[in-house]
């Protein structure tokens, strides 16, 4: 839709920043997802995807007229993100509880004791 609305030097340029920032995605993703387990990194790409598709959607394509309830388009976003954090390895609520728990201890965030 945005390379529509341009011609010329503008156009070329833009081209190249979406190929390098495509570029940038693709070396970043790969290198994710050869570095943390699968069972975290798939939802949280899929979240990450989710909201910044909703995002777009809302901003970019202007799909704001025809959502006739945001409560209802933001409640099922937090179902599906919810969803993909269950089938994930990550666990906010132990972690929290963890560094909690260091932190009453005097650990500081990172440091491991010995």
């Amino acid at each position: 839709k945005m390379f529509v609305m341009v011609d010329g030097a503008i156009l070329a340029t833009t081209i190249g920043v979406w190929v390098v920032a495509m570029g940038m995605m693709l070396i970043a993703i790969i290198y994710q997802a050869t570095t943390v387990s699968q069972s975290t990194f798939v939802p949280a790409n899929v979240a990450c995807t989710i909201i910044c598709n909703a995002i777009t959607g809302i901003l970019i394509w202007e799909d704001w007229p025809m959502i006739e309830s945001f409560v209802g388009y933001t409640v099922v976003i937090v179902q599906i993100i919810l969803g993909n954090y269950l089938i994930s390895d990550l666990d906010i609520i132990k972690e929290g509880k963890i560094e909690s728990k260091n932190i009453q201890q005097g650990i500081q965030p990172g440091i491991q004791p010995q």
